[in-house]
């Protein structure tokens, strides 16, 4: 998904599988129907981690992002985030 520009998912409900892979490859994904049932072809679609999705404009209410999914996010995912805690910080 990252290869074709995908940054972010939003769905009804994803398999824990499916939500968890894409934790580990640094996507953002969320599950909130609302925003999925607005969603269209071509929409613009922003995921706020403290707990919006915004669909064409409209704010949805959707579940915040744990701190640990954020870390991993912020380094691009599980590879990049257990690389930064093996390595530990710089200076």
């Amino acid at each position: 998904m990252q290869g074709s520009g995908i940054r972010g998912v939003v769905g009804r409900s994803f398999a824990r599988i499916f939500y968890r892979n894409c934790i580990n490859l640094g996507l953002a994904i969320v599950a909130c129907p609302a925003a999925a049932d607005a969603a269209r072809d071509g929409s613009r679609i922003a995921i706020e981690t403290s707990g919006t999705v915004e669909v064409d404009g409209v704010e949805f209410a959707a579940p915040a992002s744990p701190p640990l999914v954020l870390e991993l996010g912020a380094a691009g995912g599980l590879v990049g985030w257990t690389a930064s805690q093996l390595i530990g910080p710089r200076g």
